[in-house]
């Protein structure tokens, strides 16, 4: 009776030990990990801090599975603007038109954001595409960057991408 304990104790010990690996590890199935890469597309390095050489995120994301941009209008200081965050979705992929989509910008000196970051009128959400409409007001004259994070979802019959990804542009203000 001894010995067959001492055989059967190994079976709940790698039963917790898969079920960790599938916990910590692979995550849902059809979702891809947090800050991976989608397929096709290159990796893309993280931007430097605001004022730094280079410091601009690109302005848009290809891969096989979608078309990211940001379309920045020029603009007068003190009016109200938006700028338009794009998503397509490329087959067989579509935009997930349940995920709650967001544009997080980044502090800017010359541009003001209502707080909260709300999406403004106009923001259009459906499987063929997102038109995200970021409110901004400019605060002084001149050329200004516009950047931030867009949170997003692409989907299949199978399965779905939540992506992140930094998009800046420049904002030439009046």
């Amino acid at each position: 009776m001894a010995k067959l304990g001492a055989h059967v104790t190994w079976l709940p010990r790698a039963f917790i030990g898969l079920w960790g690996i599938g916990f910590w590890g692979l995550g849902c199935a059809g979702e891809a990990p947090r800050g991976a890469v989608a397929a096709g597309e290159q990796p893309q390095a993280a931007p430097p801090t605001e004022g730094a050489p280079g410091a601009a995120a690109p302005q848009a994301h290809q891969s096989d599975t979608f078309e990211l941009s940001l379309e920045v209008p020029s603009a007068k200081v003190g009016e109200p603007t938006n700028a338009t965050v794009v998503l397509l979705g490329k087959a067989p992929y579509k935009c997930n038109d349940k995920y709650p989509y967001r544009f997080k910008p980044q502090a800017s000196p010359a541009l003001s954001f209502p707080d909260g970051a709300p999406l403004g009128e106009g923001t259009v959400v459906s499987a063929e595409e997102v038109r995200l409409q970021v409110p901004f007001t400019p605060t002084q004259p001149g050329d200004h960057r516009l950047s931030g994070q867009v949170s997003f979802s692409v989907c299949t019959a199978d399965r779905c991408l939540i992506e992140r990804r930094e998009l800046s542009a420049v904002v030439r203000v009046q």
